[in-house]
């Protein structure tokens, strides 16, 4: 983890937060194929529909301020990269104004792995 009196860059926040639900979303795919491979050996089972779980539309509001760009020069063309602070501690003694909010809305996309059948 960066240290915290420089901020963390807010692609890397982000980015963190997309990979955390993909993770999520990984792991509840997994637990369903076990789901479904104990549901095909159990007789029982057969006839009821397997546990699957979606990640439809997820809200997140991120509260932060901006400590800067990072020293230093970019790559001609590279989009600099914002630095932000986003400890509770800095942002209760800031002024409204100066807490910048930044809301997102994840919504999922749906993409299918399948092997064509040779024919």
């Amino acid at each position: 983890m960066p240290d915290e009196k420089e901020g963390i860059s807010l692609k890397f926040l982000i980015g963190g937060v997309l990979h955390a639900l993909s993770e999520a979303k990984r792991l509840g795919d997994m637990e369903s194929a076990k789901l479904y491979e104990l549901y095909k050996k159990e007789k029982i089972l057969t006839s009821f529909t397997v546990p699957a779980f979606t990640i439809s539309d997820t809200e997140l509001e991120l509260r932060f301020s901006i400590v800067g760009p990072p020293e230093g020069k970019n790559k001609e063309g590279e989009t600099p990269d914002i630095k932000v602070d986003i400890s509770p501690e800095s942002l209760k003694g800031l002024e409204a104004h100066h807490v910048s909010l930044l809301k997102l809305k994840i919504s999922s996309v749906n993409l299918r792995v399948f092997e064509e059948s040779e024919s």
